[in-house]
């Protein structure tokens, strides 16, 4: 849900909002992915990638920050690859001839985009070593500290969306805690604070703060009562988001809990209501609807309302 802004149905597989915000600022021309996603989840679900936009929107994944998979790279001297290249348009264009002119051009478009981003210059957005080391320190050395700061590179460069999983670097299973919290919770908000905060720092000290939206959230909170193994579990009642960036008034808290943490006395916001606040900020109509690759019309947002005070 907070992915993508819907509830899971067996028969809609929704796209993330990253694949969403991609589609919208769609460049043909530019060399890097619309949408990247840093950080290897702990568990892979359905909703977490294009779904119906297709392919072409999906996110492309980093599971290391500074290191590039291993089948970005060439395995031949550019203009040997550039030479291969045009002998698979040669094959193509045979192809389409025969009458499969639609699943060619896919391939084509496919073949193109892929040889131009491992030959583009603005791969080095992705080299984390080009970055002085105090800074690299402040961020953070671990994967979400170094993720923040690949971000802000990626979006230095003109990447549209990007998203930095807090995995951390203690466990395998990140803030997925449940009766270790204790010990663990710690240590992951000590690798989460220097990283958003220097992140935050960092572009505002850039000038692109304004204009750059950072967010802040995860699926949900944790159960403010301990459960009989003195963990907390799963809890969607009362969590919180945050917004810094984008043009939106930072420096308040809105909407309240009762003293326990329990239920929301003051101000609810749904989830709905962040994706049209998000649609606000990024110039987008809440209401538009988009085509699916199975010519289905669906809407950005299906309901919700913006968050007035962040205006």
């Amino acid at each position: 849900l907070v992915r993508t802004g819907y509830p899971i149905k067996p028969t809609i597989n929704y796209p993330t909002w990253g694949s969403v915000v991609a589609r919208d600022r769609w460049d043909p021309g530019f060399d890097l992915p619309a949408f990247v996603r840093i950080g290897k989840p702990r568990i892979t679900t359905r909703d977490v990638n294009s779904g119906v936009l297709g392919p072409r929107y999906a996110a492309f994944r980093i599971d290391e920050p500074g290191k590039l998979p291993p089948d970005v790279h060439p395995s031949a001297r550019p203009e040997v690859l550039r030479r291969r290249l045009e002998l698979a348009a040669q094959v193509d264009e045979q192809f389409a001839k025969a009458g499969s002119r639609k699943a060619a051009a896919e391939q084509r478009e496919i073949y193109d985009r892929t040889s131009r981003f491992v030959l583009s210059p603005l791969l080095s957005a992705f080299e984390l070593d080009k970055e002085p080391e105090k800074l690299r320190d402040a961020y953070g050395r671990n994967p979400f500290g170094q993720g923040c700061l690949l971000a802000r590179r990626l979006v230095e460069t003109g990447v549209s969306f990007v998203e930095v999983i807090s995995t951390g670097s203690i466990n395998d299973q990140g803030w997925d805690t449940h009766k270790r919290g204790f010990k663990e919770n710690p240590l992951l908000a000590a690798e989460t604070d220097s990283g958003y905060a220097t992140l935050l720092t960092d572009l505002a000290q850039r000038g692109m703060l304004e204009n750059t939206l950072v967010v802040w959230m995860g699926e949900f909170c944790r159960t403010p009562k301990f459960d009989l193994d003195g963990g907390r579990d799963h809890y969607s009642d009362g969590w919180l988001a945050g917004f810094s960036g984008g043009g939106v008034k930072m420096g308040q808290v809105i909407g309240a809990t009762d003293k326990e943490g329990v239920h929301v006395t003051d101000r609810p916001v749904g989830v709905q209501d962040l994706f049209v606040t998000f649609c606000k900020v990024l110039g987008m109509d809440p209401h538009d609807e988009y085509i699916t690759d199975q010519n289905q019309p669906l809407k950005l947002v299906e309901g919700g309302e913006l968050i007035k005070e962040l205006f």
